[in-house]
């Protein structure tokens, strides 16, 4: 029962990530634009910083290969979210 919920938690952040990623390509104008997009892109900014900094040493570590591939794809993640909002002239709000 409990590998069968983390499957379909695992997947359903899955299907987050493309939805927003979508989003993201699609409507990327907007989400410059205005605040509500300048938000969750700081948002979703502060959670790649807290999952590289505290969740991943604290829950998994970072001695594997494996959890240090794991860090930089979440690098990838922190730089997707946050480089918008460096290469934005109009400032952050």
């Amino acid at each position: 029962m409990n590998q069968a919920c983390i499957k379909i938690l695992n997947y359903c952040i899955f299907m987050f990530w493309l939805i927003l990623s979508y989003i993201y390509v699609v409507h990327s104008e907007e989400i410059i634009k205005t605040g509500i997009g300048k938000s969750l892109l700081i948002s979703l900014s502060i959670l790649w910083i807290i999952r590289i900094l505290i969740l991943q040493p604290v829950y998994i570590g970072i001695k594997t290969k494996d959890s240090k591939t794991m860090i930089a794809w979440f690098v990838v993640g922190f730089l997707l979210n946050t480089t918008p909002l460096i290469l934005n002239t109009d400032g952050i709000f």
